[in-house]
């Protein structure tokens, strides 16, 4: 197999797309040929216009792999793995990555991150979004590569910490500093994003976060550089805000009850119509409105509840919408079934759920269309965990045949509800708080 050509469009896109610099094509192509285990090179012809038009560079690292593969044949491990530092070689470093992100003005600086992320192929666009009508607007579910397990390894500290780039399945990630609340975070996009934009800001260093004035700064701050974006968090471990560039379910409730502050009567407080008690607060006056917030946030989480804040503008004001969780409770059991529960992202109403469920969820269909004949004993590879599930679809079907198509629609009205249940769970009535407002 002649693998020179490829390595030489591999060089091409990179020169295109990832902005390998000429002066780099040598130390990126001996990268590759050690990677590959190469001792000779002959340079070939290429066709430039088909390379430029290329996306991805899916294509030449699968042909890379493949003959990787024919000289030492590789597991599924090893071929994640080669297949990431092949990219990682013709990529910019960090540093170079910041300096450049750094010299672009807001919001274009964002938008060349993200460009270069999908170019590079560390961003994957989720395979497929349904939204669900629901009784509160809309949900958003997205189907997502393969998502990380946790894991005891002392390094990195956690998941979301910076010390993450460039570590193992995180070598094509790219963070890039912002400063924020008079602090040096750190920026990062997801690799399976499930909205917009969808990233993460961390704190330089592992530590928990305590929503209180400094976070609610931090997140003012962002969007004030940033009006067309959103930012969230809650209490955790580590110090982290997720951002997004479009609205979630959550924004796009409606209010149902507006009230009027005696002490910050220029604050206008609604409580929205969304699963989880939840209040929204509109200003001009960041100052005040972030004083009110936090009076807010501690009065409910002083009775051991905690408090999710998501803040955004909406023409010249501040928004911050406070959705207040009730005091220990864990979401429907049904929906451990589906996802791990806790992000912001889903207080919003917006899942993912990653390739296996996506996988498990096909073969549910298949059940509920009657193509198979089920058996809760002879369910295999993790699918038990969904049996009360197929019960109950094909008792609603009872002796009707589904098609397909019903089929499919049948399971995700059926995960719409367990999603609507997981965040109503979670719910607590926040009439206490009326009269505070």
């Amino acid at each position: 197999m002649n693998i020179y050509p490829t390595i030489e469009a591999m060089l091409h896109y990179a020169g295109a797309h990832l902005l390998l610099d000429e002066l780099d094509y040598v130390y990126a192509r001996n990268s590759i040929m050690e990677l590959l285990g190469l001792n000779a090179y002959e340079e070939y012809e290429i066709n430039d216009a088909e390379i430029e038009e290329m996306t991805v560079p899916d294509e030449l690292v699968d042909t890379l792999l493949t003959y990787a593969t024919s000289q030492n044949p590789l597991d599924e491990d090893k071929r994640r793995e080669l297949s990431l530092k092949l990219v990682a070689a013709v990529l910019k470093r960090p540093g170079e990555i910041a300096d450049l992100f750094s010299s672009l003005p807001r919001p274009k600086g964002f938008e060349w991150l993200s460009d270069y992320g999908y170019k590079s192929g560390y961003i994957r666009t989720a395979t497929k979004k349904w939204e669900a009508k629901n009784t509160k607007g809309r949900l958003e579910v997205a189907y997502t590569g393969a998502q990380p397990k946790g894991d005891n390894k002392k390094y990195p500290a956690c998941r979301f910490c910076r010390e993450n780039e460039g570590y193992g399945a995180n070598l094509l990630m790219r963070a890039v500093p912002l400063d924020l609340g008079d602090e040096r975070m750190f920026f990062y996009y997801k690799k399976n994003p499930v909205v917009q934009g969808h990233a993460n800001i961390v704190a330089e260093y592992h530590r928990p976060l305590e929503i209180g004035r400094a976070a609610l700064h931090k997140m003012f701050d962002f969007v004030a550089a940033m009006p067309s974006w959103f930012i969230a968090a809650k209490n955790g471990k580590h110090e982290k805000y997720v951002v997004g560039s479009r609205f979630t379910p959550l924004h796009k409730a409606k209010d149902k009850n507006k009230f009027k502050s005696a002490e910050y009567p220029y604050v206008n407080v609604t409580v929205v119509d969304w699963y989880i008690g939840t209040v929204r607060l509109l200003c001009t006056n960041r100052e005040k409105l972030i004083e009110y917030s936090e009076k807010l946030i501690n009065m409910w989480n002083s009775s051991e509840r905690e408090t999710a804040v998501c803040v955004r503008k909406i023409d010249s004001e501040y928004c911050v919408e406070l959705m207040f969780l009730g005091r220990g409770k864990s979401p429907a059991a049904e929906y451990s079934n589906l996802a791990t529960f806790g992000g912001v992202l889903q207080y919003m109403g917006v899942f993912g759920l990653d390739k296996e469920k996506e996988t498990q969820l096909k073969a549910i269909e298949k059940f509920v269309a009657k193509e198979e004949k089920f058996s809760p004993a002879k369910l295999e590879g993790g699918m038990s965990i969904h049996a009360d599930m197929i019960g109950r679809l094909l008792a609603s079907a009872g002796k009707e045949k589904p098609t397909q198509l019903e089929a499919e629609l049948d399971v995700k009205d059926e995960v719409n509800k367990t999603l609507e249940n997981a965040l109503i769970s979670l719910s607590e009535p926040i009439e206490e708080l009326y009269t505070k407002f």
